[in-house]
C-alpha cells in the first residue's frame, strides 16, 4: 500500500513539474484560481502581459486583473462556470474580453477558462492571450480602407478635407484639425471635428496662427517631420498656442495628449493634421502616430488631385470666358466681311477672290460656332428646345439637306414605315447629322453610297450614318471622339465635329458610339428618348 502512494505521490509531483515547466514556457498567460476566484498561479506569461509578479499577485481576487466596470459581471459569469453551469472547457473560437495592466492601461485579450475538481475543491484556469497588435492591425485596415472609399468620392476640396477629419475622429483621437499653409510663417484653419458637438463650436472659432514655438504644427509643415507628445504639459500647451487666443482654446480643450503629421506631395508639406484627446482620451502612442502618417499618405493625394482639379476649372473657366469674348468680337467681324464679299459678288459676279474670301469666312464662322458649341457642352450649359419631334421626319430632313452636298455619291434613306416621336431639339439633331454625313462623305470615295437610317429599340429610337469608304484604321478607333483630334493625314477640319456630335446626343440624355469601323466602311449610331 505504501509502495502505492509513494508511486502516486511521484507520478503527482512529476506531473506538477511538467505543468510547471510548460506553464513557465507558456507565452500566454496561465491563471489559476480556486473556488472563491483567489489566485493561486501565475505564470512568467501572465507576469510579462500584465506587469504584476507572482509574488504580487498570489491570493489576491481575479478582479485585479479586470477593468472596475467588468468586475461584477465576470464575477458572476466565472461562479456559475464553477458550479458546474457550463462546459468542463470553453474552447474552439476564444472569446474575447477586456484585461487592466499594473499601471491600469487596458487591453484586448482572448481567454478561455476550463475547471477541474479535486477532491472537495474547484480549480479554474485560464489562459489568456493579448491581441493588441492583432486589433491594431485590425482597426489600421478599417480605418486606411474607409479612407480610400471616401477620399476617392469627390474631387471637391472641402469635402475632402471635412472626410479627413471625420475619419481621424473617433478612429484615431478625440479632436481633429486639419491646417493648410496659407503663407510662408501662416497656417489656417481648413476642417477641424470632435466627439463632443459643444467642443465643435470651439473649434469653429480657431483663426489663422502664425505659431512661433517649437511645437506646433508649423514646425511640422516646414520641416516634414512628424510630431508626438504623449503628454502635454503647461508648457507644451504654450509652445503650440500661435497666440493669446490660441491659447484660451487649447486651454478650453483641457489637452492631454496632442500629434501632427504632415500633408505633401514630392517632399514638399503643404499643411499638417493635428490629433489630440482630453481627460476623457487615451493616450496618444506611436501606433497613433504611425497610423495618422498612413492616413496622411492618401489624404495628401486625394488633397492634391482636389487642388489640380479646382486650377483646372479655374483654367477651363478663364478659357471658356476669353473664348467667349474672342467669339463675339470674331463673328462681328466675320459678319463684316462677309457682307463685303456678298456686295462685291453682287457688283462683279465673276470676281473670283470675291467668292474665296465669302467661301473662307463661311468656314471660319462654322469654326467659331463649333467652339462656342464645344464650350457649351464642357461646361454642361448647352441649351436644348426640345419637343416631339418625329424620329421619320428628322430622318428626311437630314437626308434632304445631305443631298446638296453628295454630288458624287448616292444618299439612301433605310427606315421602317412607321417609327416613333424623340423628345429633341431637332436643330441640334440635324446639326449631328449633317456632321457624321459629312465626315461620311469626306472620306468615301467618289461612286460611294451614304445610307441614314433608324430603328425603334424600347424607350429610345437608334439612328445611323454608314458609309461604303474603307473605314476607320484600328488605331484611329480609341480616339475618334477626343476634341481636336483629326483622322485624315491632311488635316481636314479642325478635329471638333464628332466630339460636338457626342456632346449633342448625351446632353439629350442618349449615347453614341461607333458600331462598325470596317472594312469596309464605317457606322456611327446614335440614340434619343422616346417623346412620352
Amino acid at each position: 500500500m505504501t509502495d502505492d502512494t509513494d508511486r502516486r505521490d511521484g507520478e503527482a509531483s512529476a506531473s506538477e513539474a511538467m505543468y510547471r515547466g510548460m506553464a513557465a514556457l507558456a507565452a500566454d498567460a496561465l491563471i489559476s484560481t480556486d473556488e472563491m476566484q483567489r489566485i493561486t498561479a501565475f505564470n512568467p506569461g501572465a507576469e510579462r502581459i500584465f506587469g504584476y509578479s507572482a509574488a504580487e499577485a498570489l491570493g489576491q481576487p481575479l478582479d485585479l486583473l479586470l477593468p472596475a466596470r467588468f468586475v461584477a459581471s465576470h464575477r458572476e459569469r466565472v461562479h456559475a462556470f464553477a458550479a458546474g453551469q457550463g462546459p468542463m472547457r470553453l474552447g474552439g473560437k476564444r472569446p474575447r474580453i477586456v484585461g487592466r495592466r499594473k499601471d491600469g492601461e487596458e487591453f484586448p485579450a482572448e481567454a478561455s477558462i476550463s475547471r477541474l475538481v479535486l477532491g472537495g475543491g474547484t480549480l479554474l484556469t485560464v489562459a489568456l492571450r493579448d491581441i493588441s497588435d492583432q486589433v491594431e492591425e485590425e482597426r489600421v485596415q478599417r480605418l486606411l480602407a474607409q479612407a480610400g472609399e471616401l477620399l476617392a468620392e469627390s474631387l471637391d476640396q472641402a469635402g475632402t478635407l471635412r472626410r479627413i477629419a471625420e475619419l481621424a475622429v473617433p478612429g484615431i483621437a478625440e479632436g481633429c484639425v486639419i491646417w493648410l499653409r496659407s503663407g510662408e510663417r501662416e497656417l489656417r484653419p481648413a476642417a477641424s471635428w470632435h466627439v463632443d458637438p459643444e467642443k465643435r463650436a470651439l473649434l469653429s472659432q480657431l483663426t489663422p496662427i502664425h505659431p512661433s514655438g517649437e511645437e506646433g504644427s508649423l514646425r511640422v509643415v516646414t520641416t516634414g517631420a512628424p510630431r508626438l507628445l504623449p503628454e502635454l504639459s503647461p508648457e507644451h500647451l504654450q509652445a503650440l498656442a500661435g497666440d493669446d487666443e490660441h491659447l484660451r482654446l487649447l486651454r478650453a480643450f483641457d489637452l492631454r495628449s496632442w500629434l501632427s503629421v504632415p500633408l505633401g506631395r514630392g517632399g514638399v508639406s503643404f499643411g499638417a493634421i493635428s490629433l489630440f484627446s482630453g481627460p476623457s482620451g487615451r493616450r496618444l502612442t506611436p501606433r497613433d502616430l504611425a497610423l495618422a502618417e498612413a492616413l496622411a499618405r492618401p489624404a495628401s493625394m486625394s488633397l492634391e488631385n482636389a487642388r489640380l482639379y479646382a486650377e483646372a476649372q479655374r483654367a477651363t473657366r478663364a478659357r471658356d470666358e476669353v473664348l467667349g469674348v474672342v467669339a463675339h468680337d470674331l463673328r462681328n467681324l466675320l459678319a463684316s466681311i462677309s457682307l463685303s464679299a456678298q456686295v462685291l459678288l453682287r457688283t462683279y459676279p465673276d470676281t473670283r477672290p470675291a467668292r474665296t474670301v465669302l467661301r473662307v469666312a463661311q468656314r471660319m464662322g462654322r469654326l467659331v460656332d463649333d467652339l462656342l458649341d464645344l464650350t457649351k457642352i464642357e461646361a454642361g450649359t448647352l441649351r436644348l428646345d426640345r419637343s416631339a419631334r418625329p424620329a421619320s421626319t428628322l430622318l428626311g430632313a437630314a437626308a434632304e439637306a445631305a443631298l446638296p452636298l453628295a454630288t458624287q455619291h448616292e444618299i439612301r434613306a433605310d427606315a421602317p414605315e412607321s417609327l416613333p416621336s424623340v423628345w429633341a431639339d431637332g436643330d441640334r439633331i440635324l446639326q449631328v447629322f449633317a456632321n457624321l454625313v459629312g465626315n461620311a462623305l469626306k472620306f468615301t470615295p467618289a461612286g460611294g453610297i451614304v445610307t441614314l437610317g433608324a430603328r425603334a429599340e424600347p424607350a429610345r429610337v437608334r439612328f445611323w450614318v454608314e458609309d461604303t469608304g474603307p473605314g476607320i484604321p484600328e488605331e484611329h478607333r480609341p480616339h475618334i471622339f477626343e476634341r481636336f483630334w483629326q483622322g485624315a493625314p491632311e488635316g481636314r477640319g479642325a478635329g471638333l465635329g464628332l466630339t460636338i456630335c457626342r456632346g449633342i446626343v448625351l446632353a439629350h440624355g442618349g449615347r453614341m458610339e461607333l458600331e462598325h469601323a470596317g472594312p469596309p466602311g464605317a457606322r456611327f449610331s446614335f440614340t434619343l428618348p422616346t417623346a412620352a
